[in-house]
Order: C-alpha cells, then sequence, then structure tokens
C-alpha cells in the first residue's frame, strides 16, 4: 500500500500575500476556481473538507496519492483500525477540464470492483464517490440512478477501457470469478458530489479564504483579564515589569499588590496586562481562523523586528524604554499578513509583551 500523509491543514505558499494584494484570480467565481486549480491541490482540497466537513462520519482521512494507489484518492475511515470489518468511503477525484461523462468512469469502476475481488481492498466500500470541479453531465447523472444500467455498461466497456489498463503490463481479461464477482456487485454505493455541495460545506473550513478570495470571519470580543496573574501564561513578562517597577520606585517589587501604593505604576501594569490579552484575543482569533498556518506568529516576527532598532537604543531608565519599545510597535508598517486589518494598536503592544514573555525582549539589562 502506497499511503501518503498529506497535512490536512496544508495551506497555498504565499496566500495571504496574494489575498492581500488583489492578485488576477480573486475575482474568479469559485466555482471557476475550483476548475483551474491543479489535480494536486484539488485533491487536497477533497481531503480538507472531508477532513472538517465529515466529522461525525469519519475518525479518519487519508490521502492516497501516487503510483500504487490503486484507485485510492481521499479515504474517509469510518472506524478506528481496530474494528474489523472497517467500514470506509472513497472519494475518486477527477479534475477534467469538461464535465464527467460516463466515458470518463469506466477505468474508475474497473478498478473499484478488481482490487475488491483481489481484496487488495480490505472490504467493498460503503460508499464510491466521484469528486470533479465541472460536476457530472445528464448521461453520468443518470447512470448515478440506475446501477444496474451501470453494471452493464461496465460490463460491455472493460475489454475496451479496463481489461490493458488497471495494471501495467497484465491484461486481465473479464471472465471467470471476476465477471461473476462484477455481476454481483452492488453499483448503488457509486456516487458523485456536485461542486456546488462541496464548495458550500467547504466554505465553513478555516481554509476558504486562501483558495477562494474572501474576508476572515469577524474577530470576537477580547479575552477577559483575569484579576489574578495566571501562572504560567503570564510568568515571564510579568516578573520582567516588577524589575522595571522595581527600577523605577527604588524598591523591590516582588507581587502586583505592591503597586497599589504606587497608583502610576499601578495603572502601567493593568495596562501593559489588558494589552497582553488583547495580543492573545487575536492569537486565538488567527489561531482559529488559520489553525496552525501561524499568521500571528508572522505578525509577532515582523513587530520584533521593526523595534529593534528602538530596543537597541539608549533610554534614560528601563520604564521609558518599555515605553519607547511599545510605541514604535504601533508605527511598524506590516507586510503581507492577512491579520494587518485586524491588528490594532493595543494588539501591537501586547505583542511586545508576548515577545517579553518568550524572552525575546529583555526590559532590565543583565536581568
Amino acid at each position: 500500500m502506497n499511503l501518503t500523509d498529506v497535512p490536512v491543514n496544508i495551506f497555498w505558499p504565499g496566500g495571504n500575500k496574494l489575498l492581500l494584494d488583489g492578485h488576477p484570480g480573486a475575482p474568479i467565481a469559485p466555482e471557476k476556481r475550483l476548475g483551474i486549480m491543479s489535480a494536486d491541490d484539488f485533491e487536497i482540497l477533497v481531503l480538507q473538507w472531508a477532513h472538517y466537513c465529515l466529522k461525525k462520519t469519519y475518525v479518519d482521512v487519508r490521502l492516497f496519492a501516487g503510483a500504487g494507489d490503486k484507485g485510492r484518492d481521499v479515504v474517509g475511515y469510518k472506524d478506528q483500525k481496530s474494528v474489523s470489518p472497517r467500514h470506509w468511503d472513497l472519494y475518486q477525484c477527477k479534475h477534467y477540464d469538461n464535465k464527467l461523462m460516463p466515458s470518463n468512469i469506466w477505468l474508475e469502476l474497473g478498478k473499484l470492483c478488481y482490487y475488491c475481488f483481489t481484496g487488495d481492498y480490505p472490504t467493498v466500500p460503503d460508499g464510491f464517490f466521484f469528486v470533479s470541479p465541472k460536476g457530472f453531465g445528464p448521461s453520468l447523472q443518470d447512470l448515478f440512478q440506475k446501477p444496474e444500467e451501470m453494471k452493464k455498461q461496465l460490463i460491455e466497456n472493460w475489454e475496451k477501457k479496463c481489461q490493458d489498463e488497471i495494471t501495467t503490463g497484465i491484461s486481465i481479461l473479464l471472465e471467470g470469478a471476476l465477471k461473476q464477482f462484477i455481476e454481483q456487485f452492488d453499483f448503488s454505493i457509486v456516487d458523485g458530489l456536485e461542486p456546488t455541495k462541496l464548495l458550500e460545506q467547504y466554505s465553513t473550513t478555516p481554509f476558504y479564504a486562501q483558495y477562494f478570495g474572501g474576508k476572515l470571519k469577524q474577530r470576537t470580543a477580547d479575552l477577559t483579564v483575569p484579576a489574578e496573574i495566571d501562572e504560567p501564561k503570564e510568568t515571564h513578562y510579568v516578573t520582567q515589569l516588577y524589575e522595571v517597577y522595581t527600577e523605577s520606585a527604588s524598591k523591590t517589587i516582588k507581587h502586583h499588590s505592591e503597586l497599589n501604593a504606587l497608583p502610576k505604576l499601578r495603572r502601567h501594569f493593568d495596562q501593559c496586562r489588558k494589552f497582553f490579552y488583547k495580543a492573545e484575543s487575536l492569537k486565538v482569533f488567527a489561531r482559529d481562523s488559520y489553525p496552525e498556518h501561524a499568521p500571528f506568529d508572522d505578525l509577532v516576527e515582523q513587530i520584533k523586528d521593526g523595534v529593534q532598532p528602538t530596543l537597541s537604543s539608549t533610554h534614560s531608565d528601563s520604564l521609558t524604554k518599555v515605553n519607547a519599545v511599545c510605541d514604535a510597535a504601533t508605527k511598524v508598517q506590516l507586510d503581507a499578513n492577512i491579520l494587518t486589518p485586524q491588528a490594532q494598536p493595543g494588539d501591537r503592544i501586547g505583542i511586545c509583551h508576548h515577545l517579553a514573555n518568550d524572552k525575546q525582549i529583555t526590559w532590565v539589562e543583565g536581568s
């Protein structure tokens, strides 16, 4: 079995920048864009669709690719590996320039029957679905509704379409046990997945905008700042702020309650926490919209690079340094990131505290 694991969260390279720049393909209707994407991208899209849209149906979704796939493109397993027999569905992606016709499916149906017959497929799939960006012609639509007629026409087309095409160098004659197997095969499992349905369901996934354009979903309300410090989430940047306040107040500060007697510093500390959680809210929003694609991480890197000159400059004291770097962050020019329209000044300031929390920024020299 030649099985290639392809992450279902794979992204269109440079997709963020192309969408932001308004690339020439952006206005193309989603239905047409399906037709112009590569066959490999189309298979990945179907993989993502099955994974995200059919979570209640499949416990595992796999992409079979390359030589030895035996007629399988995307497979959705309904049971865990420990279950026998394991129920599954098979999706055959046919990336043609035209609507699929009966002449386009005989070889794939031949492979389905042959590999079920030989045992290369562990069981007969519960469902066998053709997926095509152009959809299906009327004659094929009719055939999907007539499984016995489909069987009859497959047998009639076997010699021309299947016999010498299923396995390289081997002629598979339709006779004996194989013919009897096909004559008893239930072709009602064969159907087509319409591109309209595919797109409608795929639009609910985090990946729709990368292929078809459109805006990110509306950002939700910012996270509430907890009354107490969230350990260990806030440990490092808060500790650094205590060091800054120790220097500023000329007295040791080890807990935020000690700032109650220092109103100016207390307000500063509360604002820093507010901004930290604003940036955390943007991080959560980005994660939910584009899981593991890390546009937030890219934003952090751009802010980090942008504030370096200010961070490296000489400042009269550490508190002045904190304020100067945070102010510089609000002025950094952000490039090619889909979160740019969402990044408010408070998010940018909060990212500075995220950098301090990750020990990429140090406010007090020698700490």
